[in-house]
Order: C-alpha cells, then sequence, then structure tokens
C-alpha cells in the first residue's frame, strides 16, 4: 500500500494537516490545486481508504486518514533528505514496525543491531501509537509488524507469535519513604500515577469507567510511561507499570522497584504479530527470538 506511493506524494501528506486547505497545500507544494486534488483522490482510490472529509467549507482529515499520516510522517522524521528515502527504499526491503515507545526503545538498541547483522537486506520504519489506532492500522494494512499485549485481534492476514508474560511493577523514586516499609497497606494513601488503583492486596490496572467514578483517584493520569517515569522521579507518587518500561530508570539508579508483600503478581503477554504477504516467516522467527533474549523472556 504506502510503499506504492512516491516518495514526495508521502511528503505532500505529511504536510496536510499543517495547511488547512488544498489551495494553501498547493501553494506550499508549488503544483496547481486541481492537480493536487486529483494527486489525492488517485492516492485514496490506491490505498482504498479516504484521507479527506471534503466539504463546501474546505476538507477534514479522516480517521483512517489520520492513521495514514501518523504512520508517514513517523517514517520520514528519520529520514534526513528525499534523496536518503530513495537511495534506502532502493537498496532495502522496509518493514513498518508499531509499538509502544517504551518497548521499542527496550528492544531497539540489540535487536535491531543484531537483525542488521542477518538480515541486511531489511530496515524499519518506526511507528508509536496507542493500541487502538495500532489495531486498525494493521487492520487497514499499513504495518508489517507489530509488538503488543494480547488484546489486538488483526485478522486472518496476519501471523502471531507470543514472546512471553511481562510482568508488571510498583515503582517509587529513590528515597521514598515507602522503600522503608513496602507492604501493601503501606500503599493505601499514596497518589498513584496512571489509571491505576489499590484494592485489596492487589493493583488494578486501567479501571472502567465505572470503576473510576466510584473511587477517588488522586494522581495524575498518563498513558504515557515515559510521562509516569519523569512524575514519580520528582513526586512522593507511586507507579504500578511494565517492568521494562522502567529499565533505564532502574539501571540509572532513578527509580526504585518496590518488592511488596503480599501484593498480587500481574502479567500480560507480549505477542509479536507479522503480515504475512510482507514479512518472510525467517524474519519473523529472528525477530521474536531477538526481542525474547533482549528482554529474557525464555
Amino acid at each position: 500500500m504506502l510503499e506504492n506511493l512516491r516518495i514526495k506524494d508521502l511528503a505532500m501528506l505529511s504536510q496536510i494537516p499543517f495547511s488547512g486547505s488544498i489551495r494553501e497545500l498547493a501553494r506550499q507544494q508549488k503544483v496547481d490545486p486541481q492537480n493536487l486534488t486529483k494527486r489525492i483522490l488517485s492516492i485514496e482510490e490506491s490505498l482504498g481508504y479516504k484521507i479527506l472529509n471534503r466539504s463546501s467549507k474546505g476538507y477534514s482529515i479522516s480517521p483512517e486518514g489520520e492513521i495514514i499520516i501518523e504512520i508517514i510522517t513517523s517514517a520520514l522524521s528519520d529520514i534526513e533528505s528525499v534523496r536518503d528515502v530513495e537511495r534506502i527504499s532502493n537498496e532495502k526491503i522496509r518493514l513498518r514496525f508499531c509499538s509502544r515507545a517504551y518497548i521499542t526503545e527496550f528492544v531497539s538498541g540489540e535487536v535491531f543491531a543484531e537483525f542488521a547483522n542477518s538480515l541486511p537486506e531489511v530496515t524499519f520504519d518506526f511507528t508509536d501509537m496507542s493500541p487502538e489506532r495500532t489495531e486498525r492500522a494493521g487492520r487497514m494494512g499499513l504495518l508489517d509488524l507489530i509488538a503488543s499485549f494480547d488484546d489486538v485481534v488483526l485478522g486472518p492476514e496476519w501471523q502471531s507469535i507470543n514472546l512471553g508474560q511481562i510482568d508488571w511493577g510498583v515503582f517509587v523514586r529513590k528515597g521514598h519513604p515507602l522503600t522503608k516499609k513496602p507492604v501493601i497497606s503501606s500503599l493505601h494513601g499514596w497518589q498513584t500515577v496512571g489509571f491505576c488503583y489499590i484494592e485489596a492486596n492487589r493493583f488494578i490496572a486501567k479501571p472502567s469507567p465505572i470503576q473510576k467514578q466510584m473511587l477517588s483517584i488522586n494522581g495524575p493520569g498518563s498513558e504515557n510511561t515515559r510521562y509516569s517515569a519523569q512524575i514519580i522521579r520528582h513526586t512522593d507518587a507511586v507507579a504500578y507499570l511494565p517492568k521494562i518500561a522502567m529499565t533505564e530508570n532502574l539501571e540509572r539508579g532513578e527509580i526504585i522497584e518496590l518488592e511488596v508483600e503480599a501484593i498480587e503478581p500481574y502479567s500480560r503477554q507480549l505477542v509479536l504479530h507479522a503480515h504475512v504477504d510482507r514479512v518472510k516467516r525467517k524474519w519473523l522467527d529472528q525477530f521474536a527470538g531477538a526481542i525474547k533474549r533482549r528482554a529474557a523472556l525464555v
């Protein structure tokens, strides 16, 4: 799909959110507005999705268009020039890899270095999107590899490998008062980062809207693990997060994982999905093996 588009088309699409009108976009691209309109319609036809919702007042970006543009922008962000894109595209097979940022960051260095050595003909574009957008982009055929937890349903054109369990942990800043008495009863009353709360002897991650109304969750809500790490580094808040998301902070000694007595363990299955038409089984097996070794999920 996207691989069939010309580089200048990708660059043009990435500018749509900043233009406001076809006329302004055409002025930026130095082309005739009618020709640009025809080109966008042709791209939409080739992709099978509407990028723009059109009206007499102008256009708005469709939900599918938002996902397409997000992927394109992410793919272009690491490329210094159109010439570099053309050179790399001609030399290598490009695979679009999508995951939450902390998963990509955790595996990227060692895993992609190993992959580059064993499969030099393959290179990657990285995209970080919410689970909902990731699932939708996968169903639209815009992605090649997805690392996600076990709640993503993609369809028969995808194959999957279970990588192993990712454990959650309780994290606080270095020197936090809770380090002296890390028991479940001591956690009550402290602010929690993210959408989680303490019930009896367990943490509940991301409570439902009804639970949120019933409970007083007095900490800052954050879907982003980087923000959560920053918050607990500089406050007395408590975070309940995937352990791999806190690896670098733990290695630097900025954050401490509490070994809380009597707390029920929580983990989720990490799954690697690959599009059967674009990712060879050999590549999928090698990629999965590299992630397992990096994360010790064996």
